[in-house]
């Protein structure tokens, strides 16, 4: 949600749990993102 405030220790276990999981370069999103969204 916009204007959450994440702390850093929590960002930091949610980066360790996931792993490699999460895409984390812009190009590579972007190429895999949809134009437009249907909701």
């Amino acid at each position: 949600a916009a204007g959450v405030q994440i702390p850093v220790d929590v960002m930091k276990r949610i980066d360790e749990a996931l792993g490699d999981v999460v895409t984390r370069d812009p190009k590579i999103v972007s190429r895999s993102t949809p134009e437009h969204r249907f909701v």
